[in-house]
């Protein structure tokens, strides 16, 4: 049995965690403020972006795609 996040390519999205995201689309919009830290890493051969509103201690990830993020 394959627990949530071994496979992230097969993961389904948990709807109810979703719903108590706080500020994803704040975050992402605002990447250029000083409050936002932005850097990016590799994770098995793929890009991830980090943005971090260090004041909160919330970090949102976003993995590079071909066409999107």
């Amino acid at each position: 049995m394959v627990s949530s996040g071994e496979v992230e390519a097969d993961r389904l999205p948990d709807l109810r965690r979703c719903e108590r995201i706080r500020w994803p689309k704040q975050v992402i919009e605002n990447e250029y403020m000083d409050e936002i830290r932005v850097w990016e890493e590799m994770k098995n051969g793929n890009t991830r972006i980090h943005l971090w509103l260090y004041a909160e201690g919330y970090l949102v990830v976003l993995d590079k795609r071909d066409r999107y993020c």
